[in-house]
């Protein structure tokens, strides 16, 4: 007889609103689309572990050769990452992806996930306390891996897995509070503080801030995730 095992996860059932469970409104903007929709975060639920195996979910597409995104400390708060796809039960053991530079000292990031419903343009946070990384200051290219603090699970479905500059030191955040008022020859002093990534050539999306929209873009930062699938 096939073993059950009863876990408490967040259960992520795309599509489906709960009326009874918190709140979240929150938008999903596509680049032909201005559509907002509303969801909820769903109460605890149980699923089943059979089979299991350990596996990545990554699709990252084509390395763009030379091709990176740059935040500087003026960028806290923006956030990009990668879209993934889990066709069983997932536990997420870890999350890793590439930084070719870092010249911002005391950087901190974190990752969070948001389970995906694009054609009714939906999205969810489904991590109760997001993973952090401190990033060291870096001259050449570094793989980061961040870990869950808690039992992560993910039901069949698709996942924006995003990375979001969260904190600098803040010696380095005043230097940069009056970075409008700086002329071109200042700013390109300046620009080695900042923290580059690799791009990969396949959709995925980006905000400037936690208030802001999601928007899509034809590129993604080629995070891996890494865990365990139950069948």
């Amino acid at each position: 007889m096939k073993r059950f095992v009863i876990v408490s996860v967040l259960a992520v059932l795309l599509g489906v609103c709960n009326a009874v469970a918190q709140e979240r409104t929150v938008t999903l903007k596509a680049a032909s689309s201005d559509s907002t929709a509303r969801i909820y975060a769903l109460p605890e639920a149980v699923v089943y572990s059979g089979k299991k195996k350990s596996k990545k979910l990554a699709n990252k597409g084509v390395r763009v050769a030379g091709a990176r995104t740059a935040w500087t400390p003026d960028n806290l708060g923006q956030e990009i990452g990668s879209v993934v796809e889990s066709g069983n039960i997932f536990r997420v053991q870890e999350i890793s992806f590439n930084v070719m530079s870092n010249g911002i000292a005391g950087l901190k990031l974190c990752i969070n996930i948001y389970a995906l419903n694009e054609e009714k343009m939906q999205y969810c946070n489904i991590m109760h306390t997001p993973m952090y990384v401190d990033v060291p200051m870096l001259s050449a290219k570094q793989e980061l891996t961040a870990y869950p603090t808690e039992e992560l699970f993910l039901a069949p479905g698709r996942y924006f897995v995003a990375v979001r500059m969260t904190d600098c030191d803040a010696a380095v955040k005043e230097k940069w509070s009056d970075n409008t008022m700086w002329d071109n020859r200042k700013r390109y002093s300046m620009s080695k503080q900042s923290i580059n990534f690799p791009l990969y050539l396949k959709s995925s999306y980006t905000r400037k801030g936690t208030a802001d929209e999601l928007e899509k873009v034809p590129v993604n930062m080629g995070l891996t995730v890494k865990g365990i699938e139950y069948r």
